[in-house]
């Protein structure tokens, strides 16, 4: 299931966003798209070898198994993961070249076009939020026992606003303004809770199932729940520049990764199974984890969704129209 179009339309509509909406630099990223899909189809890539920031996830894994099945070198390209530890590390790597394509949050990266620090080009989905993916667990003798009484709590974040905190205010409604958020890495998350540094985690998975397995933590609150269920998590992004000067590149890294994707859907399994080799998971805490739904084409009502959510919480200056952001499929 994707996400619900029908409850923000009106923060979707044509009157709010446009195709040609500027940033605050006045730079107009939605118009610097790369070349046509006809023009890209079925060409050598200009790059035979390239860098990708990843964030170790669950929702990122498809990347390794699109090198483990030799799915980018069937596409004419070798690639090599750099792993960042927020989505926001990634942002100057691109600008200055030094890694081509990267995953992270969707919403942060909506943001940054929106806020004219990165003009963009979205290559795929990574993750959708799917039952038990992405959720809040605390520890037994909290005495939090469902969302109601996260009520004025604090709560571990990886940033200060990102797709958790945009989620939850959207599932949650004005409840979620009494929650008190702390920034902390998802590695870091179990750690902070067993201490009592805060009293809940917002995180994903493996980092669910590990809490779960080393402390006994249980989940109060699913995120994916109710409005935000199919929503796209993250993506692969670069840069409109690097998009235009590199466009059968792009259109190749983009078909590995949906082959690898809907390869992962097909047998879930196989994540479980790659997850130790990038992380520090061990096999019989993967065997546990929630595998999500992964995206396959470039939903553009639902990533829509997100960049409106992050203009309405506050993390994106101005509202944009993400249609021509999109690498869209040939």
């Amino acid at each position: 299931m994707r996400l619900a179009v029908a409850g923000l339309a009106v923060a979707v509509s044509a009157g709010c966003t446009s195709s040609s909406s500027t940033t605050s630099s006045g730079a107009t990223p939605s118009t610097t798209a790369s070349a046509s899909p006809s023009s890209v189809t079925n060409q050598k890539p200009e790059l035979s070898a390239i860098t990708v920031g990843v964030l170790p996830a669950v929702a990122t894994a498809t990347l390794y198994l699109a090198i483990k099945e030799g799915y980018f070198t069937q596409q004419g390209l070798t690639v090599t993961p750099k792993q960042l530890a927020v989505s926001t590390e990634a942002i100057p790597l691109l600008l200055h070249g030094t890694i081509g394509i990267s995953t992270g949050n969707m919403d942060t990266y909506l943001a940054a076009d929106a806020n004219g620090v990165l003009p963009l080009k979205i290559l795929n989905e990574t993750a959708l939020c799917s039952p038990g993916t992405l959720r809040i667990l605390t520890l037994p003798s909290s005495g939090i026992t469902s969302a109601a009484g996260l009520s004025g709590k604090t709560v571990a974040t990886p940033t200060a606003v990102n797709i958790e905190t945009l989620a939850l205010g959207r599932l949650l409604g004005s409840e979620a303004k009494s929650l008190h958020y702390v920034v902390i890495p998802f590695a870091n998350m179990s750690a902070a809770l067993a201490a009592g540094r805060v009293n809940a985690i917002a995180t994903l998975e493996p980092y669910t199932s590990a809490a779960e397995h080393a402390d006994g933590a249980k989940p109060v609150l699913d995120i994916c729940g109710g409005p935000n269920a199919g929503m796209p998590l993250g993506g692969y992004f670069t840069s409109a520049s690097w998009a235009a000067k590199y466009p059968n590149t792009a259109r190749a890294f983009q078909t590995a990764m949906n082959k690898a994707q809907a390869l992962a859907d097909s047998n879930p399994a196989l994540i479980r199974q790659i997850l130790p080799t990038f992380m520090k998971v061990t096999a019989q805490v993967a065997a546990k984890v929630q595998i999500p739904q992964f995206g396959t084409t470039l939903d553009s009502a639902a990533i829509q969704e997100i960049a409106n959510l992050a203009f309405t919480g506050g993390e994106a200056k101005h509202q944009i129209s993400v249609t021509n952001l999109l690498l869209t499929q040939p």
